[in-house]
């Protein structure tokens, strides 16, 4: 307890923490009685001890910091003089070297309370009042550790010497805003009438959700049952719900890898069923497991790049179709029908190939011209007043190079046409890039030197990361993924 203390006022806390400063020509500031009253207020002050000893008091008190961990606390110790003068003081904080902080203010103010407290007890008739009606005249600690609450139940407020505080406002329930579908269409209809009044394109008719095509992307999935049996073009069986064991991954991933293999005595099959592509669910069974040419380059990682974000968007794409990848895919036709028109060229729809020797790999070209050639269409979207050469550069598609267009061999595009090159076995591919302003295009040749540089990290990418998650998902549940903390088996 205190009771040996002399009476602490706010004229003694003020004179220690700021008329001493001032007086010692050092810089003195109020931050202190602030920040410690509202420590006082907040119930950071834990406990009061006191004694007596040749004329001074020796206080010591338990205060918790601003964002109190472990229950940890500060040991503030107070020397007072009879008279009620502050002597010195010192806490264990970074700030209370000079015995001047926020922790030591806390403790002051909380004594100041008691004495107040006390002195008006002693002015009321206290016979006439029940023990519980009575203030209390000790300091009551703060629990050191406490129930979490909602954001909504904390009481934010700050506390000012001489000010009653405000009683607590009941906390507001949370309101979930909602938008409804018929909202954005809504908005998304008056861009469009806009554009079409204006002859412009806006930005925000890109970003905002929209209808999807008639047809959609992805066909409705079908629930798998554990039973269920597989698929010819299936690699791996569904996901059992319990807990496989090291061994039981282990066979399992040699029976993936065997069908993998397999699956290249049925390419012509797959290649004929796949000729709707998104328009059919195979075409989506069939490039799940592999390594697709549209993301090729995105698999060719910085040995200090961590996978984790390519083995998903390898295996677990989003579908999410944006405003400009329905224009490309809507204008697909009719660009590919100006190119027969143009070259006399008679371009055959495309199923997806996998690779004869590397059934990992696999592309869906555009387009198939002869026996040796494939089609590529991109549409791009041009900045207002910009040229289809300047648009191209811009993306990084081409290079200018001597006042000539050269296409850029480290661009995402290039490695997608070398691998679907590869993947069809073809030679050439006619690459056309289209826009708004006119069409460009251009002849690619199957580059060998550049391919079997980039083949050895594609596979080297896909049996460290991507196989394993295919086999055993562990980054689809929220794990760490495979050969970072847990080995996957090593196969034969």
């Amino acid at each position: 307890g205190i009771s040996c203390v002399p009476r602490i006022g706010y004229n003694h806390i003020w004179k220690y923490l700021i008329e001493d400063v001032e007086f010692k020509k050092q810089l003195s500031v109020e931050k202190p009685i602030v920040k410690g009253y509202n420590f006082f207020k907040s119930g950071k002050v834990l406990g009061l001890y006191s004694k007596s000893e040749n004329g001074l008091v020796y206080v010591k008190s338990q205060v918790q910091p601003s964002y109190s961990k472990g229950g940890s606390v500060y040991a503030v110790k107070i020397i007072i003089h009879a008279n009620s003068e502050i002597q010195k003081a010192f806490c264990p904080c970074p700030a209370g070297n000079d015995g001047r902080c926020n922790h030591l203010a806390a403790s002051l103010f909380a004594m100041e309370d008691i004495f107040n407290k006390t002195v008006n007890m002693k002015e009321t008739d206290t016979d006439q009042l029940p023990c519980t009606s009575k203030p209390c005249t000790w300091n009551v600690p703060k629990k050191r550790k406490q129930e979490p609450s909602t954001i909504q139940g904390v009481n934010f407020q700050k506390h000012v010497y001489g000010k009653e505080s405000k009683a607590p406002r009941a906390p507001t329930p949370p309101v979930a805003v909602s938008q409804s579908v018929n909202d954005f269409e809504s908005i998304f209809e008056k861009i469009k009438n806009t554009e079409t009044k204006t002859g412009k394109k806006i930005g925000l008719s890109y970003i905002i959700p929209h209808t999807l095509p008639e047809k959609e992307l992805l066909p409705p999935s079908e629930p798998e049952s554990i039973n269920r049996t597989p698929a010819k073009w299936e690699v791996v069986s569904p996901v059992k719900d319990a807990p496989l064991s090291m061994s039981d991954i282990e066979q399992k991933a040699l029976r993936a890898k065997e069908r993998l293999f397999d699956s290249v005595n049925d390419i012509k099959e797959i290649v004929e069923m796949t000729k709707g592509q998104h328009e059919t669910r195979m075409w989506f069974d069939v490039r799940q497991p592999r390594i697709t040419a549209s993301k090729s380059k995105r698999c060719l990682l910085r040995p200090t790049t961590s996978p984790t974000k390519a083995v998903s968007e390898v295996l677990y794409p989003k579908q999410v179709q944006t405003n400009a990848m329905k224009d490309g895919i809507e204008s697909e036709s009719s660009i590919i029908q100006i190119f027969e028109h143009e070259t006399g060229n008679k371009v055959l729809k495309s199923g997806f190939f996998i690779s004869d020797t590397h059934p990992f790999l696999g592309a869906s070209p555009d387009g198939l011209v002869d026996e040796d050639k494939i089609v590529e269409v991109k549409k791009i979207v041009l900045k207002e007043g910009e040229s289809l050469e300047d648009g191209m550069c811009r993306l990084g598609i081409y290079k200018r190079f001597e006042q000539q267009l050269v296409l850029n061999n480290n661009h995402k595009y290039y490695y997608q046409i070398q691998q679907q090159l590869f993947c069809a076995k073809r030679s050439i591919c006619y690459f056309i890039v289209s826009s708004v302003r006119g069409t460009h295009r251009d002849t690619v040749q199957f580059d060998s030197a550049f391919w079997e540089n980039i083949m050895p990290r594609l596979e080297s990418f896909y049996f460290d990361h991507v196989f394993p998650e295919l086999v055993y998902p562990r980054i689809l549940t929220g794990e760490s993924r495979w050969n970072k903390d847990l080995q996957f088996p090593r196969l034969a």
